[in-house]
Order: C-alpha cells, then structure tokens, then sequence
C-alpha cells in the first residue's frame, strides 16, 4: 500500500501512583516506542493518517490500536501541521486537558519531504485538580512526511521531565 502524505503515529503508555514503583518503571522501559504503520486503503491526499496506539498499566500494558484518515484540521493531541514552501512545521498547540508540567505553544520541528521528525513528551494528567489522583503518561509521536514506511527519525524532540518531583 502506498504510504499517505502525512502520517502521525502516537505511541502512549499510561499508569496510576500505583505504578510508580521500580519494578513497574524497568517493565515500561522495555515497552516499544513505535508500531509498523497499518496498511489503510486509499489515501486521500488532503488526509492524515493517524495511527494511535496506547499501553495502559490496567490492561497490563497490551496494546490496542486504532488507525483512520482524518482531515489535517482534525489532528488530536495539540498538535499542528503547516505545509509551506515544500515543508512541513510541526507545532504544539495549548491543549483541553490539565497536564504537568505544562510546555506553552511553540514549534517542535520543521520536516522536508521524505523525513520523519520524534516528539517525546511525558505527562502528569488530572480531572479535578487536587481532587483525585494523578495519571501519568509518557508519548512518542512520530510524523512522517512523503516519508516511506519504517524511516528512522531525521530529528528528534526529547521535552520529558522528571515527573515526581524532586
């Protein structure tokens, strides 16, 4: 199958305070960052491919997958794609959701044709603020432009922290 213009693959794993501990840590670091893209018919070329694949601490960190076209206009995750001059930007936008630390709106990367660019980005996520627990997560999001299949990332945007404090 050919390979869509754009593709965006976000690999999330997720888990509780209860999963803080070493042993939980050493099993999510042996977790894979990234997935073979599914193989989708079409593509429309105005459309993105979204590949989303999550790993959660409560499904002892299976992973389930969900693949769809979806209009430029329409990618999740705060981010934003903008086509100019033969190049792609890749920028984040402030997002819906109270997360730590928060990271203001700024570019990440900028993609020539055939490239892929890595956003690493680890997350502390609350509902209520103070009135319930924390869920902590950790994204690889990779965008390929006119990239082929399985490409080794061209640039690389690491913006983890340290999420317990200290």
């Amino acid at each position: 199958m050919r390979t869509p213009p754009i593709t965006v693959q976000r690999v999330s794993v997720w888990w509780t305070k209860a999963g803080r501990d070493a042993r939980s840590a050493d099993l999510r670091r042996g977790l894979p960052d990234a997935f073979p893209l599914p193989d989708l018919p079409g593509p429309d070329p105005e459309q993105v491919l979204l590949h989303n694949v999550e790993m959660w601490e409560r499904w002892d960190y299976e992973p389930r997958e969900e693949a769809r076209y979806v209009p430029r206009s329409e990618i999740p995750w705060s981010l934003r794609l903008r086509e100019h001059g033969g190049l792609l930007t890749v920028s984040r936008a402030p997002g819906g959701t109270e997360a730590f630390p928060r990271r203001w709106p700024r570019p990440l990367f900028t993609l020539r044709p055939g490239e892929v660019g890595r956003y690493r980005a680890n997350f502390r996520f609350t509902a209520l603020s103070h009135q319930s627990d924390w869920t902590y997560g950790d994204w690889t999001l990779r965008i390929g432009y006119r990239a082929p299949r399985d490409s080794a990332p061209a640039v690389d945007v690491d913006d983890r922290v340290h999420l317990y404090g200290g």
